[in-house]
């Protein structure tokens, strides 16, 4: 179940991209009003990329359990439930970004 390791890899990084655009978004809106649109712009198709991989990651795991109609391997199974709660709270974090900067005047 090395591809459940892999999407949820790739899950964190589009996180992290998400926060990154929108901390610069809101760091430069004053600054350059344009540079600040194209990074919240970003940061919100980076969100959406993390969703496009957590559908798959969730996909793959319900695909598991029907072909072989048994759980994934445990320690997999504990890496995703894991790292889904670290990382929709990391999304959650990156929206409230997002908001905030198209809510600032």
């Amino acid at each position: 179940m090395r591809i459940i390791e892999q999407l949820s890899d790739h899950i964190r990084e589009e996180i992290c991209d998400a926060t990154d655009y929108a901390r610069e978004a809101l760091d430069l809106k004053e600054e350059n009003k344009g540079v600040a649109d194209l990074y919240i712009r970003l940061a919100s198709e980076e969100l959406m990329h993390m969703e496009l991989l957590h559908n798959k990651v969730t996909e793959v795991i319900e695909d598991w359990k029907k072909k072989t109609g048994e759980e994934p391997p445990a320690h997999m199974q504990a890496r995703y439930d894991i790292l889904h709660k670290i990382y929709m709270g990391d999304a959650n974090k990156a929206r409230l970004m997002i908001q905030l900067y198209k809510e600032a005047k």
